[in-house]
């Protein structure tokens, strides 16, 4: 599931191109990467085997975190019924739910993590 940073920038919504359904997309990819980490864990991978895939997916939730700030700049609204926003939300909390089972595998093997800082929308005042 290793991605490569040049197909990773490659496939980088452009500002104007940004949707609810490309933010979907992206956290999609970091969720399939989450879960295929957890599967590795569950399995006893090795610290070497994941170390790629950590970083793959810091740099895959930094694009996200990115992603959603500039979605935030835009003000775009929802699709049709809310489907793509409230997916949006679906997914990120799903996200947040293997992220801390991740977590707490990796810090029963004595693996530390450095995390990301944590981000907070702060609109822009008018």
């Amino acid at each position: 599931m290793e991605l490569d940073s040049a197909h990773l920038e490659r496939n980088r919504p452009q500002p104007s191109a940004l949707s609810w359904q490309t933010l979907s997309a992206t956290c999609g990819t970091v969720l399939s990467l989450s879960r295929e980490i957890s599967s590795r864990l569950q399995q006893g991978a090795q610290t070497q085997e994941l170390v790629p895939l950590l970083r793959q997916e810091a740099e895959l939730t930094r694009q996200l975190r990115d992603d959603i700030f500039q979605l935030g700049q835009l003000s775009l609204p929802s699709s049709p019924g809310g489907n793509s926003r409230s997916q949006v939300v679906s997914q990120m909390e799903e996200l947040l739910s293997q992220e801390r089972e991740n977590h707490q595998l990796l810090s029963s093997r004595g693996v530390k993590i450095n995390g990301t800082r944590p981000y907070r929308y702060r609109p822009q005042k008018t």
